[in-house]
């Protein structure tokens, strides 16, 4: 082997181990010429990506362009490590353990900790591959000592980040000959449906019929086949998603709440439509915030974590973040599900305190039709991607119409409490004749 192969042998390894500890200027400035391009890049990423953490469906609704911010998320990820990785070797995929030991350590993985733990990561592994490892050594036939290629530490950054109580200009929401699709399969057909402005809309119908599906073509979560979706007489498919989420916000059926989150947190996070560039909390975003807390009585909750809160406290937190947000029109599927009785009361209790105190208009998907003819303006009846009935509640509500959508006999008397319409479902067992008489 000459001189050269094993220069070039030794050059190989240490560049395999990485080393940090002999930098020269050179090629720090090439590094840091590319760092200039993407820590920009990363701080602008960096605002959406915390809203992706809620689901895209959640992200969507506060305005975050979804395929858009995870092939970004990609194509700075992939830089950021070959930038990494030329200047470091492999040693530099060791600090993509920091964001899990500083969750361990700090409780959440934010920002500032895992630089740190990245730093010390890196500089630790560095130090064992110069000193501990075999790869600074002597060659057999040669008095000097082989010393690695001169690289530059990749660094890397990011940015973390109305007025009073108001009655908002009313915006009409509505949809007209609206065809919603999933691949080839038609689910709503020539829907024509319009969200009353500053009432309390429930859309029902049995599981599968189109509600959800529905309430995402209202919300631009579903481009439709045929047909548009207007707010104030605007196609909302024609509008920049942020300037749409400041007025139509989405709580949907299933948001996710990262690991280690504060209700104060998830509740600030739905200003991320009424903020910059650079997302910079500002004193209307905390006032936002603390409007919507107090609204929600999730006050008390602002410094605990979402996952220690029981269903209905996560529920108004949700609320809250939605509230925060700051629309005209608020839009929610299914926000009952999985809630005991005396919770379901509680958030409707509170989405009709929100409408009346604030005029919002809101639609709701609700699967139990006692409570939505109870608490409901307004009914759209559902039936197989079919609108069937539309009215209040009286109007809608009948023996009738239950036998239809629902394939159920009923009986269907006013509610002892609200005077609404009270379901009596009649099944094949314990009806009145068969029961032993009260004495």
């Amino acid at each position: 082997m000459t001189r050269a192969d094993i220069r070039t042998a030794a050059d190989v390894l240490v560049w395999l181990n990485g080393s940090l500890n002999s930098a020269n200027w050179d090629r720090a400035g090439v590094l840091f010429l590319a760092l200039a391009v993407l820590v920009p890049a990363v701080v602008l990423i960096a605002g959406p990506l915390r809203i992706l953490e809620l689901g895209d469906d959640a992200a969507a609704g506060l305005g975050v362009r979804v395929n858009a911010a995870r092939l970004a998320l990609v194509v700075i990820a992939v830089s950021l490590a070959a930038v990494a990785t030329a200047a470091a070797g492999p040693v530099s995929f060791v600090a993509f353990l920091a964001a899990p030991i500083a969750r361990r350590f700090a409780g959440k993985a934010s920002l500032p900790a895992s630089a740190l733990v990245g730093a010390l990561i890196v500089l630790a592994a560095d130090y064992v591959a110069a000193n501990l490892a075999p790869c600074s050594w002597t060659a057999p036939s040669c008095r000097w000592v082989l010393s690695p290629a001169r690289s530059a530490p990749p660094s890397c950054c990011g940015s973390w980040s109305r007025p009073t109580e108001r009655m908002p200009d009313v915006a009409v929401l509505e949809a007209r000959d609206l065809t919603l699709t999933y691949g080839q399969r038609c689910v709503a057909d020539g829907l024509n449906v319009r969200i009353p402005e500053g009432r309390v809309t429930m859309i029902v119908g049995a599981n599968a019929c189109g509600k959800s599906t529905l309430l995402r073509g209202l919300s631009r979560l579903l481009k439709p086949a045929g047909g548009t979706v207007t707010l104030d007489g605007r196609d909302i498919h024609t509008r920049p998603a942020r300037e749409l989420a400041r007025t139509l916000g989405l709580l949907p059926q299933h948001p996710t709440a990262p690991d280690g989150i504060t209700v104060r947190d998830l509740v600030g996070r739905g200003r991320y439509p009424h903020q910059g560039f650079f997302r910079s909390r500002s004193d209307k975003d905390d006032a936002a915030v603390q409007r919507a807390l107090e609204a929600t009585g999730t006050l008390d909750l602002a410094g605990r974590d979402v996952d220690e809160l029981s269903g209905g406290q996560r529920q108004r937190a949700w609320i809250a973040m939605a509230l925060a947000q700051e629309t005209d029109v608020l839009l929610l599927d299914e926000p009952t599900t999985y809630l005991d009785l005396a919770h379901q009361v509680e958030v409707l209790d509170l989405v009709t305190d929100l409408n009346r105190r604030r005029g919002i208009t809101v639609a709701i998907v609700l699967h139990d039709l006692n409570l939505a003819a109870r608490y409901a303006d307004h009914v759209i009846a559902m039936k197989d991607g079919t609108v069937t009935a539309v009215g209040s509640p009286r109007e809608v509500v009948t023996e009738g119409l239950v036998r239809h959508v629902f394939g159920l006999e009923s009986r269907v008397i006013p509610d002892p409490v609200s005077a609404t319409p009270l379901i009596i479902p009649i099944g094949r067992h314990h009806t009145a004749y068969e029961l032993e008489p009260v004495p």
